[in-house]
């Protein structure tokens, strides 16, 4: 299980930190990320994620149906 305290809400993670933060795969990210699950500011040919933004959709407080399926991937 993640420990949202390691995430900073202040700091941009790039893809690769976060799917070593998640233990999942780049593919997944980069899907969570063309749906617009999780917010994110493309940068060149990279994708920045605000840590506040990805704090929020893993809080889960919308329960929406595609927040509680991202919730479920990464919080395994």
């Amino acid at each position: 299980m993640i420990d949202l305290n390691q995430i900073n809400p202040n700091a941009l993670y790039t893809t690769n930190e976060l799917c070593k933060i998640f233990k999942v795969n780049p593919v997944t990210l980069r899907y969570y990320i063309k749906k617009k699950y999780i917010p994110a500011i493309k940068f060149g040919s990279r994708f920045l994620i605000k840590g506040s933004e990805l704090l929020k959709v893993l809080d889960n407080t919308d329960n929406s149906e595609k927040s509680q399926k991202i919730v479920l991937k990464i919080k395994k």
